[in-house]
């Protein structure tokens, strides 16, 4: 018989009309998923040891709690991303500290005038309406107030307030504290008037003073180890780690460079941000060299750099085509940094292996180049190659596509050499027929923007038998992948 079936048989004595219906490969392809890591109020759901689906932006306060950090995280995905298929992972410090920080107001009530303080806590505007002659302790008054109001109005307010006592004789001042037991809440931003509008409104001889240091004494961090330990097995497009410990963003690289190998391909990219200047920025990511790590430095901004992960992982998730560069994309409820990074800041950072962003003249803050922290290769020796996170995805589309395409037509054939012609219906590879099916699939990439130099490939592809084992097959593909439109240098000259 010279047709393969799979389920009809070669002696049928009663005789019919027994038809076979095979699928000659799947069709379309898998959806992005994403994972989130975030920390979790106690009145939160998620779950602490396996990855949790979310469905909607409402189930981020059910599963970490209104007012929380992991909540605002999960939030930022999914606005940036609402198609992507997103999953979560919570955390609770065995020792977690709330973070706190200290207001203190003075007012004259003979001079004070009416007016609203603008403060933003983690990037929440809350407006405080202070009444004219109101003395200091009745502005700290309002300020609590307007705090805890805002906190039930608005669940993305991540702290509560109370007035305190301190010192003798007794000082009195406004207790801002985080909802969440964690490191991550130092880094809520407080400050005054971040729109030039804001110092307008703002009442006259009032002096509201933010401690220096902001938010702090928060404490309790993720542990790497337990968060790898409860995805084993389980692959991710996508993850997006909370903060920038070195030694967690180690373990997670030497983790996904284990997931990227041949024998697991559960290919993956981790997504951080970094707070402060170029400086602090770049000193987070000197010690690590990593092809799937990317790191952004969030400035200045009144936006938590966990937010701003969260969101730059999802804006890079959305977009379809793995090549193409993600330049002025905007990072949607991320707010601009007031210092803005110039081209110099910028360089020094993508040298140091940060990822950069710029800001339009709209007050958007934009992806200006995305890449990993990889610099070095294994000699030490300065490598480009896997700079571009782009290059990256390229690579796992390629492989993917190259994988489907080839477990979905021979699935079940037999391999031999090209010495003969087989029927057409026979199930059986041959060295031949993988090198017109590598060739036919190529095209296909070509057609979608993603390699290029075809003849290069025909003639550099190897398709043989294996020696050893000759129920194996060894092919090596040498593609080039398109390259980036980010830079265009021109010499113009021009005579008299």
């Amino acid at each position: 018989m010279s047709i393969s079936f799979d389920a009809i048989p070669d002696d049928i004595i009663e005789g019919g009309i027994y038809t076979e219906v095979r699928s000659t490969g799947p069709k379309g392809g898998a959806q992005h998923r994403a994972l989130v890591v975030v920390p979790k109020l106690a009145s939160g759901t998620l779950s602490t040891s396996a990855p949790q689906r979310v469905f909607s932006p409402g189930d981020a306060y059910r599963l970490c709690g209104k007012n929380s950090i992991g909540a605002a995280m999960i939030r930022a995905f999914m606005a940036a991303a609402p198609n992507v298929e997103l999953y979560a992972i919570g955390f609770v410090p065995a020792a977690g500290v709330a973070a706190n920080c200290s207001l203190t107001a003075t007012a004259d009530a003979a001079t004070s005038g009416g007016g609203t303080i603008a403060l933003y806590i983690g990037g929440v505007r809350v407006p405080v309406v202070v009444e004219a002659g109101l003395e200091g302790d009745g502005v700290e008054a309002a300020i609590v107030a307007a705090i805890n109001l805002a906190a039930i109005d608005n669940p993305r307010l991540l702290v509560t307030a109370e007035v305190v006592q301190t010192g003798e004789p007794a000082v009195k001042s406004v207790k801002v504290t985080s909802k969440d037991t964690c490191a991550l809440a130092n880094s809520i931003d407080l400050r005054l008037n971040y729109y030039a509008s804001d110092s307008r409104a703002a009442p006259k001889n009032v002096v509201v003073t933010i401690a220096p240091t902001g938010m702090a004494t928060g404490a309790g961090v993720a542990d790497a180890d337990t968060i790898i330990a409860a995805i084993a097995g389980i692959p991710f497009d996508t993850i997006v780690w909370p903060d920038d410990a070195e030694a967690a963003l180690k373990a997670w690289s030497d983790e996904l460079d284990s997931r990227f190998g041949p024998q697991v391909q559960h290919d993956g990219h981790l997504f951080a941000a970094v707070e402060g200047d170029v400086a602090a920025a770049t000193t987070a990511a000197a010690g690590l060299n990593g092809k799937h790590l990317t790191l952004i430095g969030s400035g200045d901004s009144p936006t938590m750099p966990c937010v701003w992960a969260a969101t730059l992982a999802a804006v890079d998730a959305a977009e379809p085509d793995p090549a193409r560069p993600r330049r002025t994309l905007p990072l949607p409820g991320v707010l601009a940094p007031p210092t803005i990074w110039d081209n110099a800041d910028r360089r020094s950072a993508l040298w140091g292996g940060i990822s950069t962003w710029t800001v339009d003249a709209g007050g958007r803050v934009l992806v200006d180049r995305l890449i990993t922290t990889y610099r070095k290769n294994a000699d030490g020796i300065p490598d480009s190659s896997y700079r571009e996170v782009t290059t990256l995805r390229t690579i796992t589309s390629l492989r993917r596509r190259w994988n489907t395409r080839i477990q979905g037509r021979f699935p079940r054939h037999k391999l031999a050499d090209d010495g003969v012609d087989y029927p057409p219906g026979q199930d059986v590879v041959q060295p031949k027929t993988i090198r017109a099916e590598s060739i036919a699939l190529h095209r296909e990439w070509e057609q979608d923007g993603l390699v290029q130099n075809p003849k290069a490939f025909a003639e550099n592809l190897i398709v043989e038998r294996n020696l050893q084992d000759r129920n194996r097959l060894d092919v090596r593909m040498r593609v080039t992948i398109v390259g980036k439109f980010l830079t265009l240098a021109t010499l113009l000259e021009f005579e008299h």
